[in-house]
């Protein structure tokens, strides 16, 4: 189990002074690899082996709001394993020590050249450190589109700057362009609820197509490299 305290920056929301879903995420991966790496699978432990951890799917849930300055808490612990997916889970609490957010992410083990999935039997420890406790946040399975719903489309090149140490878009960055394509207006509403689905990357350099099926306060998104047409992510946001 890592604990992590952060104080939120003017960087970290939006406008409307609400928190960004993606810089939560990002005090989460920070925190998930340095609970990682106190067993042996940090990212430096791993690239030894030429192996990797990979998020495929991850749900953050804003319960309160998040705002600039706002000092947070956040806790994270590896669960179980369930099948080839690890699975970890986050909770995120205010200054007064109640929660503000809750999460929980799934992530798979893969060789770092060859990029294929690797059996959790791979990994040389055993990452799960607290198996009882849950965020209590169900990950769908799917995440289907209301096709009669006219999409919203939205057109992102991959640059440089988005790019992580792998070369591709990092995992937290995804947040950005579901906020940016699904058709709110983030300077009067706020993201209460967001689940991405991650099925294949996003190098430099790679345009991706969005679709945005908004109805009502939700949208869902599916996310297509213009390259190949293959689908590189789907997501749901739901805003107040």
């Amino acid at each position: 189990m890592k604990i992590n305290n952060y104080t939120l920056s003017g960087y970290d929301v939006f406008p409307n002074d609400f928190v960004k879903p993606s810089s939560l995420f990002n005090v989460m991966q920070t925190a998930a690899g340095q609970d990682s790496a106190q067993y042996g699978a940090g990212y430096n432990d791993l690239i030894k082996d030429k192996m990797a951890f990979v998020m495929t799917k991850a749900r953050l849930i804003i319960e309160a709001p998040i705002r600039n300055e706002t000092r947070i808490t956040v806790k994270t612990w590896g669960k179980k394993v369930s099948g080839v997916s690890f699975l970890r889970d986050y909770l995120v609490y205010g200054e007064d020590g109640a929660v503000v957010a809750r999460a929980s992410t799934q992530w798979a083990l893969i060789d770092f050249e060859s990029r294929r999935l690797l059996r959790p039997s791979a990994l040389k420890t055993d990452v799960s450190s607290n198996v009882e406790e849950s965020a209590e946040v169900a990950v769908n399975r799917r995440l289907p589109v209301n096709e009669e719903v006219s999409p919203i489309c939205h057109e992102r090149k991959i640059n440089f700057s988005d790019a992580d140490i792998n070369c591709h878009l990092n995992n937290c960055r995804y947040a950005d362009l579901v906020c940016d394509a699904c058709g709110f207006d983030f300077t009067k509403q706020h993201v209460t609820d967001i689940e991405i689905h991650y099925s294949s990357e996003l190098p430099i350099g790679e345009t991706v197509e969005i679709e945005s099926f908004v109805e009502g306060d939700t949208a869902t998104l599916v996310g297509k490299k213009k390259s190949c047409g293959t689908v590189s992510f789907s997501a749901r946001i739901k805003v107040e």
